[in-house]
């Protein structure tokens, strides 16, 4: 992956009070923090499930289902962005490959930046479609006969 952990939010344990919880939504406008317990992660604690709650309370006495997503460190940056969209959010916690270790987390504002420098993104060019049956052509063989005819492939979708 070449994107950069951040660490500016510090995960959450099950003894953090709710009150902690509000701020750091507040202050960060994430809709995720991670919980850990040492350094193991355990879950994330979304917004929506605190919004309104008593803040005196610890997230453990509350008895929450912790969301269960997070991604590994291996992770390429579409399997990142996939992860983002199906539990809509905007901060992934990545964990080590091995011993699922929280290492910190991916903002989905870096995971934009990133695409936007992509040439596919911000170079001009032509979008073509290419209809194809499943055994006709690799795409490696598309990409031949386009670059044969002194073009380039950008991006493949």
């Amino acid at each position: 992956m070449n994107l950069e952990l951040v660490n500016d939010i510090q995960p959450l344990s099950f003894h953090s009070k709710i009150e902690d919880a509000q701020e750091v939504f507040k202050e960060f406008l994430v809709t995720h923090i991670p919980v850990v317990d040492n350094e193991n992660y355990i879950g994330c604690l979304a917004a929506y499930d605190i919004d309104g709650m008593n803040s005196d309370v610890t997230i453990q006495s509350l008895g929450l289902d912790l969301e269960q997503f997070y991604g590994k460190e291996d992770m390429n940056e579409q399997e990142v962005m996939e992860l983002m969209g199906r539990y809509d959010a905007n901060m992934l916690p990545i964990l080590s490959q091995n011993k699922g270790e929280y290492l910190g987390y991916l903002e989905l504002n870096h995971l934009l930046a990133y695409f936007s420098d992509m040439p596919f993104m911000n170079e001009h060019g032509n979008i073509i479609v290419v209809a194809k049956g499943r055994v006709d052509h690799s795409f490696s063989e598309v990409c031949q006969i386009i670059e044969s005819n002194n073009t380039k492939v950008l991006s493949g979708i």
